[in-house]
C-alpha cells in the first residue's frame, strides 16, 4: 500500500475512535503522516503539463494549510462531530488531489512513451 493510501486509512481508523479519551492525539499524529504523503509526492514538471502541474501544486499547498490548521483543533475536540466532518472534507479533497496527481503522472509517462496514437 502506497504511502498516501496509508495515511488516508491511518486517518480514517483514528476518526472511528472518537470515543476513546487521546482521539485527538492518535488523530493527529495519523494527520501528520497524512502531511508527510503530501510533502513525498512526485512532482511532473513537463512543459506542456505546466497548468496543471502549477493548479496540483497549490492545491497541495493548500492541503497543507488546512492540515496545520486543523491539528491544534483536533486536540481541543470539544466538537467531535464538527471536527469530524472537517476531517472527512480533507480527506475528499485530498483523495480528489492524489487522482489529478495520478492523472499527471500518467499524462506525463504516456507523453515520454508516445501515446496511445
Amino acid at each position: 500500500m502506497a504511502l498516501f493510501e496509508q495515511a488516508v486509512t491511518g486517518v480514517r481508523n483514528a476518526l472511528d475512535q472518537a470515543t476513546h479519551a487521546s482521539w485527538g492525539w492518535h488523530l493527529r499524529k495519523e494527520l501528520r503522516a497524512l502531511r508527510v504523503a503530501l510533502l513525498s509526492e512526485p512532482h511532473v514538471h513537463e512543459g506542456w503539463l505546466v497548468a496543471r502541474c502549477a493548479q496540483a501544486q497549490r492545491e497541495r499547498q493548500a492541503l497543507l494549510a488546512r492540515i496545520a490548521q486543523l491539528s491544534p483543533v483536533v486536540m481541543l475536540a470539544e466538537g467531535v462531530e464538527d471536527v469530524r466532518a472537517e476531517i472527512e472534507r480533507l480527506l475528499h479533497d485530498a483523495e480528489r488531489h492524489q487522482q489529478r496527481v495520478s492523472n499527471l503522472i500518467y499524462d506525463s509517462v504516456s507523453l515520454e512513451l508516445g501515446g496511445s496514437e
